[in-house]
């Protein structure tokens, strides 16, 4: 399944993208279907949830319906249960009388949390409130979820803007905020989708998280220096196309821009010393970029940047993990000596052409995650990355002899590499390595290797000729599955074991399953097979669907009795000494 929003593949499964976050399904709010939220209009009973929000905020609205409330010197809360069931509409505008200091939110059944869709639907209607010229704070989720709110007036008495307090007020354009203010809470303004233009003064020293998340219309923005450290303060501002970030900055907090979808052009000055991850992630416009010297690392900064052409490394940089994972349009790269870790960092990169790994790298690693979510009977979806996973357009690569390890999933995927040499340094190929590398024809596993892990070289279709290190022990499962060019095979004499077997698996959704594993299963081209060992152990599934092979051949005084010669169903192959 392919996320509509930032365009990668998930599983199918999932409830919300593990990469961009979106929520993937909605409930229908007048028959209650789940359906995908890509589409406004439900497609079990044909309501279209945006037009019949917009109906019921205009069904609420009263023209002038300025009201003062009573209040005392502690502060005023509006109770909403009132204005349920009974016809009575809730007023378009509100006026604080003077003298409040404090005005204590709103409540429904005797709550602040105004998840409630009836909470929403009362005040949607609420177009414009004035706070007394007298109240000194704004406290946590004031105004949370006042989709309709259009005026605001924040008194320059004010010292603290809380956690959420106008969170989710979508119709709000422009908010001017006092110099009295010196504390922003986090998530202040999340998800003002309709905010335009903000001015923070110099005089907030305190910022909180994602202040400004989700603010899709924000283009013009003035804030202090600060801002730029605290994390995603401009995340999914959709509308954002420049920014300048002031010599002085020194930190990029994680998140700062990630989903600025607009952003074409961004200098990071020299005094920037430090990225947070995902700092740039899904700045799908953003061509070049120039790390500044002194930056150590970039771990996870540039993903999803799909326009990403060129980028300059310095010196300093020691770690690139994660960094430009499907950044698409990534032709070349050149890593400097001084980085150690590449772990995942260009996975997806389909239009790489040409890479140099430095001398400094010891471990081209993969990566195996689990996603939490909280959707109908799921828990958590799996997935995997790898170094170089998914790099289709990548014909050649030098492993320099500082690696020893290459890790998991690292070459996953490459649809055009032709060849590649594996250093002596190298003692350790990680699980599916190089599966579904279908242009790959040879491979020679020099002897410093001593474990290859499942699926390595599964599906490598055009894989013909394979020379095995004589220090290998097993041939795991999958290891060479699929390899439909292989015609024959030289397992050395240290082999004790070619792995084969049938998996029994439970899923919730599918029931019970088998699943069926062999070292060289589908082999449909494999015509022979020659055991040097004399206790070489191959088990039942180790050549399933080798429809071509023909005979195996073994050593004199070979244990007949541990090769099972099974190559479906009732067909058996012979078995010749030599």
């Amino acid at each position: 399944m392919i996320c509509y929003k930032c365009g990668n593949d998930i599983p199918s499964d999932s409830a919300y993208c593990p990469f961009c976050g979106i929520k993937l399904f909605v409930t229908c709010p007048k028959c209650g279907h789940v359906h995908s939220s890509q589409y406004p209009i439900c497609n079990k009973c044909g309501t279209n949830r945006v037009e019949l929000a917009e109906k019921q905020v205009q069904e609420q609205i009263i023209t002038n319906a300025w009201i003062e409330l009573t209040g005392s010197s502690t502060g005023d809360t509006i109770m909403l249960d009132k204005y349920v069931g009974n016809n009575k509409a809730f007023p378009d505008s509100i006026v604080m009388p003077s003298g409040v200091t404090a005005f204590n939110g709103f409540k429904y059944k005797n709550s602040h949390y105004l998840y409630d869709p009836e909470a929403k639907r009362i005040l949607s209607s609420l177009k414009c409130f004035i706070l007394s010229a007298s109240v000194t704070e704004i406290i946590e989720s004031a105004f949370y979820n006042c989709a309709g709110l259009k005026c605001i007036t924040i008194p320059d008495r004010v010292t603290k803007i809380g956690e959420s307090a106008f969170s989710g007020c979508m119709a709000l354009k422009s908010i001017t905020i006092p110099n009295s203010v010196t504390e922003i809470g986090n998530k202040a303004f999340e998800g003002c989708s309709a905010l335009e233009d903000i001015t923070i003064p110099d005089s907030v020293t305190t910022f909180g998280e994602f202040i400004l998340s989700g603010c899709s219309s924000l283009k013009s923005i003035s804030i202090p220096d600060i801002v730029f450290g605290t994390d995603g303060t401009f995340d999914d501002c959709t509308s954002l196309e420049n920014i300048t970030i002031p010599n002085g900055v020194t930190k990029i907090g994680a998140r700062t821009f990630a989903g600025c979808k607009s952003l074409r052009n961004i200098i990071i000055p020299d005094s920037v010393k430090q990225i947070g991850q995902w700092a740039f992630a899904s700045c799908v416009a953003l061509k070049d970029i120039t790390i500044p010297n002194g930056v150590r690392t970039i771990r996870c900064a540039f993903q999803r940047c799909k326009s990403l052409e060129s980028i300059i490394i310095p010196n300093s940089v020691t770690d690139i993990g994660g960094a430009f994972n499907n950044c698409v349009s990534l032709k070349h790269i050149s890593i400097p000596n001084s980085v150690t870790n590449i772990t995942c960092a260009f996975e997806g990169c389909s239009a790489l052409e040409t890479i140099i790994i430095p001398n400094s790298i010891k471990s081209i690693d993969g990566w195996t995650g689990d996603y939490d979510i909280e959707y109908r009977d799921y828990d958590h979806v799996t997935w995997h990355e790898g170094t170089f996973k998914g790099c289709s357009a990548l014909k050649n690569i030098t492993i320099p002899n500082s690696v020893t390890d290459i890790g998991e999933y690292a070459f996953e995927g490459c649809t055009s590499l032709t060849n590649i040499v594996i250093p002596n340094s190298v003692t350790c190929i990680g699980t599916n390595a190089f599966a579904r590398c279908t242009a790959l024809h040879s491979i020679i596993i020099p002897d410093s290797v001593t474990l290859v892990g499942r699926g390595a070289f599964k599906e490598c279709t055009s894989l013909s000729q394979i020379t095995l290190s004589n220090r290998l022990k097993e041939i795991r499962d999958d290891t060479f599955r699929d390899c439909s060019s292989l015609t024959k095979i030289e397992i050395p004499s240290n082999v004790k074991l070619i792995s084969g077997m049938v998996y029994r698996v439970v899923d919730d959704e599918v029931g019970c399953f088998t699943y069926e594993a062999g070292a060289f299963l589908g082999c449909v081209s494999l015509k022979r097979v020659v055991l040097r060992g004399k206790e070489t152990e191959v088990e039942e599934r180790a050549f399933q669907g080798c429809t071509q092979l023909k005979e195996i051949i073994v050593p004199k005084g070979a244990s007949l009795d541990k090769i099972c010669n099974k190559i479906n169903d009732n067909v058996f192959v012979e078995i010749k000494e030599q």
